[in-house]
């Protein structure tokens, strides 16, 4: 028997003994998404003594302003031609409307946004909540 053969017998007994769950899976294969990938980074500050409605947090950046509270909302200042909203749940595509203006549920956890333009490699923030 080889090392390959061996290691892949014990990876077949331990999916059988002890499935990864879901969610474990789901987080795996969004981080893998990002191997190899080109992006410039958007950098997020937050924008203290904003007047916001109780627990909403207020960002800022160079495309534009996000606001999180019961949504994750938010204003473009740059045409994309896409948007997603990554979490440990996945990748949800966003919505922009014609003048940048975007609205998505809230995920549970950490979450990044990248936006896609025309001709140019996509913008992603940092992890931010």
């Amino acid at each position: 028997m080889t090392d390959a053969e061996l290691l892949a017998e014990l990876a077949g007994m331990l999916d059988r003994i002890d499935p990864v769950p879901a969610t474990v899976r789901t987080a795996a294969m969004l981080a893998g998404t990002f191997v190899g990938a080109r992006w410039d980074w958007l950098e997020l500050s937050p924008l203290a003594g904003v007047a916001v409605r109780g627990e909403a947090r207020m960002w800022r950046c160079g495309a534009g302003v996000i606001e999180i509270a019961d949504r994750v909302r938010g204003l473009l200042t740059i045409p994309v031609t896409r948007a997603e909203l990554h979490s440990a749940a996945g990748v949800v595509a966003v919505a922009v409307d014609s003048v940048g203006a975007f609205s998505v549920r809230v995920p549970t956890g950490r979450m990044r946004l990248v936006l896609h333009r025309a001709g140019e490699v996509p913008l992603v923030t940092g992890w931010f909540r």
